[in-house]
């Protein structure tokens, strides 16, 4: 059972979760995995597993940073292990999706709120 109990249709990021469940249950873990960027590597679902994890604590710190209202471009520190420079505009336009994917599927559970303040912003906080 997947530890994250939303219909797999719902957004993108369930849709990446979802995904998870059906490689463990249908890739075996001991294939020679070819990713198209850094080393070929073996055992699949310990891999998936980490990005699991991964993906959790940085949930769990954008909803910690949610504790008061902010815009998808103010919770990359909560996402990100490293500075998002406002200068490399092809890093903040990932940055800004990665962003909104994580703040969209929070919306969707429930978690989070969204408001559209009179800047033309929406303005995320927990609910």
């Amino acid at each position: 059972m997947s530890i994250y109990p939303i219909e797999p249709d719902a957004d993108p990021m369930a849709q990446w979760c979802a995904s998870f469940d059906k490689l463990q249950r249908e890739v075996p873990d001991d294939v020679l995995v070819l990713p198209s960027h850094n080393d070929c590597f073996y055992w699949l679902h310990a891999r998936i597993e980490r990005l699991r994890q991964g993906q959790d604590k940085s949930l769990a710190r954008l909803r910690a940073t949610l504790a008061e209202p902010r815009r998808a471009v103010d919770v990359f520190g909560a996402l990100f292990a490293r500075r998002i420079g406002e200068d490399d505009l092809g890093q903040v336009s990932l940055a800004t999706g990665e962003s909104l994917a994580c703040l969209n599927y929070l919306l969707y559970r429930g978690e989070v709120k969204r408001e559209l303040r009179d800047d033309g912003m929406y303005w995320y906080s927990r609910t």
